[in-house]
C-alpha cells in the first residue's frame, strides 16, 4: 500500500518536473522568439526613417529644383527679351526706332514695372530724357541736385525695399514712385553718358548677378546703337555735304570746261589765221633771201650773203614752227583726219633711215632699227607715222652726244604694235616727264638752252597718235638716256574711239 503512494508520488513528481521543464521550454522558445521580433522591429523602424528622410531630402530637391527652374525660366525670358530688342537694333540707325524697340512688356519679362531712359548733356548738367514705360500720364523729372551723383555713377546700384533707399536718392525714388530698383549706368568709350532706371511699387527680391549683366547689356546695347544711329546721321549728312560739294564743283568745273574748251577754240582759230598770215610773207621772205644769196640779182658781197643765209636758215625755223603750229591747230579743229590705210611698215622705216642715218653718221652715232616682231603690215596714216619717227628720232639725235646711239625697236603687244625710240643721250628729268608733251613745253638742260626750240614737236606727235587711236608715254633718267612708247592698233579699227 505505502509502496504503491510512494510509487504514485514518484510518477507525479516525475510529471510535475516535466510539465515543468516542458513550460520552461516553452517560455524561453517565446522569449527567443520576442527577441528576433523586436530585432526584425528595430530593423523595419530604421528602413522607415531612411525612408522618411530620403523622402524629406527628396522634397527639399524638389523645391530647390523648382526654384531654379524658376530663376532659369526667368533669366530665359530675359535673354530672349534682350535677343529680341538686338535683333530690332541691329537692323536700323534711326534713334526712335531704336527706342521703340523696347516696349512695356518686355519691362515686365525682365521683372519690372516701370522704365526710364535719359541721356546727359555735353557738361552733365541737364538730361534728355528718351524713354519712359509704366509712367502714363506724366513724364517724372530728375531733381537737378542728384545729377552730379548718377553722372558718376560707375557701376549697377541694387536697391530692394524702401527702407533700404539711401537718403540722396529718397527724392529720385518718390520722383519715380518706385519702392525698389535698379540704377544701370549707360557707358560709351569708358564715359557715363546717361542713366537707365528700372524699378516697381513693390518689394523686390535681390537680383541675382546674371539679372545685373542682362541689365547692364540691354542698357548699352540701346545706347551703343545709339552712338551708332548719331555716328552714321554725321556720317550721312557729312555725306551729302560732301555729294553737294562735289556737285557744286563738277558743276563749276564743267562750267569752266567749257570755258577752257571756248578759250582753247579761239586760240587754235587765232593760231591758224595768224600761222596763215604768217606763212605767206614768210615763204616770200625765204625765196628772196635765197635768190640774193645766189646772186642773180647782182653781185653780193661776203658779210651780205652770211646775212642773207642766217635770213634763210631763220625763215626756214619760222616756217617749220607755222606748220607745226597749223597741223597742231587742224587735228585739234578735226579738220586733218588720219587716212589710216594698209602700210607697209618696212617701206616706212626705210624712208625714216634715209633721213636720219645721214645725220646718225655726221654725229658719229649708232643708229638701229630692230621689228622683233617681223611685221610687214599696219594701218596708219603712213606720212604722219614717218613725221613722229622722225620728230622723235631728230629728238635723240638732238640729245645724244657722239659715239652714242639712237634707234627703233618693234614688237607685237596683244592687238597694238608697240614702237620704242630709245638714246643713249642726256636723260631727262622724272619731273619733267609728265610736261614735255604739253605745247611750249621744253625741258632744262644745257642743250636746250643753247639750241632754242617751239616746244611743238612733242605735242603734236602726241595729237598725231592719240588721233590714230594709241597711246604715248616715255621713261627716262638724268645721264641714263631716254626711251618713248607709242602704240598702234595692229588691224584696221582695233583702238578706235
Amino acid at each position: 500500500m505505502y509502496l504503491d503512494v510512494g510509487l504514485l508520488f514518484l510518477f507525479i513528481f516525475a510529471f510535475l518536473i516535466t510539465i515543468g521543464a516542458f513550460f520552461s521550454a516553452l517560455l524561453g522558445y517565446e522569449k527567443l522568439k520576442t527577441k528576433k521580433l523586436l530585432s526584425k522591429l528595430e530593423y523595419m523602424q530604421r528602413i522607415f526613417n531612411d525612408v522618411e528622410n530620403q523622402s524629406r531630402l527628396l522634397a527639399e530637391t524638389n523645391l530647390k529644383f523648382q526654384k531654379i527652374q524658376k530663376e532659369l525660366d526667368k533669366k530665359l525670358k530675359a535673354l530672349n527679351t534682350l535677343y529680341k530688342i538686338t535683333q530690332t537694333v541691329s537692323r536700323t540707325f534711326e534713334t526712335e526706332k531704336i527706342l521703340d524697340s523696347i516696349d512695356l512688356d518686355d519691362v515686365e519679362e525682365l521683372g519690372f514695372e516701370k522704365l526710364l531712359f535719359f541721356i546727359f548733356d555735353d557738361e552733365r548738367k541737364k538730361i534728355a530724357i528718351k524713354k519712359t514705360l509704366g509712367y502714363k500720364d506724366r513724364e517724372p523729372q530728375i531733381p537737378r541736385n542728384i545729377l552730379d551723383s548718377l553722372a558718376t555713377l560707375k557701376s549697377p546700384i541694387y536697391i530692394g525695399s524702401k527702407v533700404h533707399i539711401p537718403e540722396g536718392l529718397q527724392p529720385l525714388a518718390q520722383e519715380l514712385e518706385l519702392t525698389s530698383m535698379i540704377i544701370v549706368p549707360l557707358t560709351i568709350r569708358e564715359k557715363n553718358v546717361g542713366v537707365m532706371i528700372v524699378g516697381n511699387t513693390k518689394t523686390y527680391k535681390k537680383p541675382s548677378e546674371s539679372d545685373i549683366e542682362i541689365l547692364s547689356l540691354l542698357a548699352n546695347q540701346l545706347v551703343q546703337s545709339m552712338e551708332n544711329a548719331k555716328l552714321y546721321e554725321q556720317l550721312w549728312k557729312s555725306y551729302q555735304e560732301l555729294e553737294e560739294r562735289v556737285k557744286e564743283r563738277t558743276r563749276e568745273l564743267e562750267e569752266a570746261n567749257k570755258a577752257l574748251q571756248k578759250v582753247n577754240q579761239m586760240k587754235t582759230e587765232f593760231v591758224s589765221a595768224v600761222a596763215h598770215e604768217l606763212r605767206t610773207p614768210l615763204t616770200s621772205i625765204k625765196g628772196y633771201a635765197t635768190i640774193l644769196s645766189s646772186g642773180r640779182l647782182g653781185e653780193v658781197k661776203k658779210e651780205q650773203k652770211e646775212r642773207l643765209e642766217r635770213i634763210n636758215k631763220h625763215s626756214h625755223e619760222l616756217v617749220n614752227l607755222v606748220n607745226d603750229l597749223l597741223d597742231i591747230a587742224r587735228i585739234e579743229a578735226g579738220k586733218t583726219t588720219m587716212k589710216t590705210e594698209e602700210t607697209d611698215l618696212n617701206e616706212v622705216l626705210k624712208d625714216v633711215e634715209e633721213v636720219i642715218l645721214p645725220q646718225a653718221e655726221e654725229k658719229k652715232l649708232r643708229f638701229v632699227i630692230n621689228n622683233k616682231a617681223g611685221i610687214e603690215k599696219i594701218y596708219a596714216d603712213r606720212v604722219h607715222l614717218e613725221r613722229v619717227l622722225v620728230n622723235l628720232l631728230g629728238n635723240a639725235l638732238k640729245f645724244t652726244p657722239e659715239n652714242g646711239e639712237i634707234g627703233v625697236v618693234i614688237q607685237k603687244e596683244g592687238d597694238s604694235i608697240l614702237f620704242e625710240v630709245y638714246d643713249t643721250g642726256i636723260g631727262i628729268p622724272e619731273k619733267d616727264l609728265d610736261k614735255i608733251f604739253d605745247e611750249f613745253y621744253r625741258a632744262d638742260n644745257p642743250i636746250n638752252r643753247e639750241r632754242k626750240g617751239t616746244g611743238l614737236g612733242l605735242p603734236l606727235v602726241k595729237k598725231i597718235i592719240d588721233a590714230h587711236g594709241g597711246k604715248i608715254w616715255a621713261k627716262s633718267k638724268p645721264g641714263e638716256g631716254s626711251r618713248f612708247f607709242f602704240t598702234l592698233p595692229l588691224r584696221k579699227g582695233v583702238g578706235d574711239g
